[in-house]
């Protein structure tokens, strides 16, 4: 399959957008077919995975990192091989509770759990929060990166 650069990251020319194994697509595969279905992918040379935590059965929150999880049990015997990226979704109750390093982060790590894995190759926001100021993440972001996190 042809390869892209995102920046220094080189990935398939088609990635494998996860979503629909967790909702948005009609009825939710079952758990087997959605790990065949993203190892089967892989065998074909895709090495771009996409997910996030809110991808669940009805975006239910309390059903939240279902996707992840999936895609984590599916990429785990070749994660070194491939790129995974996943989406932050800030609350805008959730912003102003606490510092906004500490909230990204327990997400990051709430999604380094379920994605089994110790870093995420892109990890960046679902939706902008208008009650954050975007370079206010972006500067959380660097810090992530900086920290071998993302």
């Amino acid at each position: 399959m042809k390869q892209r650069k995102l920046d220094n990251i080189v990935v398939s020319a088609i990635g494998m957008g996860c979503m629909g194994f967790s909702h948005g697509y009609g009825d939710i595969p079952d758990h087997d077919y959605a790990v065949d279905a993203i190892r089967a992918a892989h065998d074909a040379g895709c090495t771009l995975f996409d997910t996030a935590e809110a991808y669940a059965p009805n975006l239910d929150p309390t059903l939240r990192g279902h996707n992840e999880r999936i895609v984590g049990e599916a990429v785990a015997p070749f994660r070194d091989d491939i790129v995974i990226a996943t989406k932050l979704h800030l609350d805008t109750d959730e912003a102003g509770r606490r510092e906004l390093y500490e909230s990204t982060r327990a997400h990051l790590e709430a999604s380094l759990e379920r994605l089994q894995t110790s870093f995420v190759d892109l990890y960046y926001l679902h939706r902008v929060n208008r009650s954050v100021p975007v370079e206010d993440i972006a500067v959380v972001m660097g810090r992530l990166i900086d920290e071998g996190l993302i």
